[in-house]
């Protein structure tokens, strides 16, 4: 489990998981969405423990019930919950779309099974699709993957559609945007990093079934492939006049928190941003540019100038803004085009390893988004690089144990420092080998 998944995704501790019994039947009609509870059916997911005599784990629901995704409907009945739905003026949070968009598999009404529960939360349906179409189909081992994706099963194995999902509810879309005004009124920071929020919320296990059916990915790629389809759903939200614009104003939700929720005594680092000017948060852009500093280098340098044309757009007008956050868009498309086909070796990860640690070292990062994302990065290259068998488990052992010390300055975006993070990255790069 990544090290932040208990401060990323607190939202577990609030109640005890949904009940998990075994039903019978026939899927309703072949356009629904059937719940959770259809998986669970005798001979499917139900298992408590892994199977011994199949080439999948069919423990799939219990793993699923542990994790947050199958808790986020208990969270509209929290004070929290209430609080912000009465800010927005939307009611009841179990009954507001705002909310039970991103808490819920919120199917439309007429597409709801008779097994469908709302109170499931984000279930197997939410990623995967309407299971309708496919739900007798995909356990044949002769139907295809591509046969099953053309039914409307969805390929999260692909992290470029994986990312696609989750970025709906973990940064926005154009119908479903955490914007600024939801983040007055309450609502958590939102945050994101495609590999480890994959195992924070996983409901199985990558074992060499799954790999021979559906191939593996090195989790470097995955971050990479995150970060990137990241900026380019932010850049294509910032353009979109709907969701770039709130009034005559900006939409905040793009910049940089603490340029403006900081005390004034509290003097941070200039960058190319005149002082007094809030700054895009480009968190996600930096990742990025590290990536492709291997994969594409002469790309990665794009991304570095894409970075700074945005931050000088801000102070120029709202017109250049859109032209700097296509172009970003552009470029980041172009990068996902370039990792999907594209592994790191062992050594690269190293080398990528040794830029973030010297990155975060350098006391740069005076932002607390970058900070975090940083943690997070080098948590899911430290995995890729253990499971790959590229580094000793007394090294991985010993940099995870460095790793929690930069992460115990991430915990929260209130008490952050950025000079506790940089000594505790000063600490981390001295670990490394």
């Amino acid at each position: 489990m990544k090290a932040l998944a208990a401060t990323a995704l607190a939202v577990t501790s609030l109640l005890s998981t949904l009940g998990g019994a075994a039903f019978a039947g026939s899927i309703d009609d072949p356009h629904t969405y059937n719940g959770a509870a259809s998986c669970t059916q005798a001979g499917c997911h139900e298992l408590t423990a892994p199977a011994t005599d199949s080439n999948v784990d069919r423990n799939e629901y219990a793993v699923w019930s542990q994790g947050p995704h199958s808790k986020s409907y208990l969270v509209l009945l929290s004070d929290q919950a209430n609080r912000i739905a009465r800010n927005m003026g939307v009611g009841t949070p179990t009954q507001a779309d705002l909310c039970l968009d991103c808490h819920t598999t919120n199917a439309p009404l007429d597409q709801r099974g008779s097994l469908y529960n709302a109170e499931e939360g984000v279930s197997c349906e939410s990623c995967h699709g309407a299971s309708g179409l496919w739900f007798e189909t995909h356990s044949d081992l002769d139907v295809t993957i591509e046969e099953l994706r053309a039914q409307g099963l969805r390929p999260t194995h692909d992290p470029i559609r994986r990312a696609e999902i989750c970025l709906d509810c973990h940064f926005g879309a154009s119908d479903q945007f955490a914007g600024h005004r939801l983040l007055a009124a309450g609502h958590p920071r939102v945050s994101f990093e495609l590999d480890s929020y994959t195992e924070i919320n996983a409901h199985h296990t990558v074992d060499d079934d799954y790999v021979e059916r559906k191939s593996n990915v090195d989790g470097v790629r995955v971050w990479a492939i995150g970060q990137a389809m990241a900026i380019e759903r932010r850049m294509s939200l910032l353009a979109d006049p709907r969701t770039g614009t709130l009034g005559f104003f900006p939409e905040m939700a793009f910049f940089d928190c603490h340029s403006c929720h900081a005390p004034m005594s509290v003097k941070r680092k200039a960058s190319v941003n005149k002082r007094g000017q809030p700054r895009f948060d480009d968190a996600h852009m930096k990742m990025l540019s590290i990536a492709m500093r291997f994969a594409e280098p002469g790309l990665g340098d794009e991304i570095a100038g894409d970075i700074r044309r945005l931050h000088a757009a801000a102070a120029q007008s709202r017109s250049a803004v859109v032209s700097a956050a296509k172009q970003m868009q552009s470029t980041a498309q172009r990068a996902v085009e370039s990792l999907a086909t594209r592994s790191f070796q062992g050594g690269e990860m190293r080398e990528i390893l040794q830029v973030l640690a010297r990155d975060g070292a350098s006391g740069r990062y005076s932002d607390y988004a970058t900070a975090e994302q940083t943690a997070l990065v080098i948590d899911s290259t430290l995995a890729a690089l253990i499971n790959g068998a590229h580094i000793s488990d007394a090294d991985y052992d010993r940099l995870s144990g460095a790793l929690d010390q930069v992460f115990s300055t991430v915990e929260s975006d209130d008490r952050y420092s950025a000079s506790q993070f940089t000594s505790a990255m000063r600490a981390f790069q001295a670990s490394l080998p």
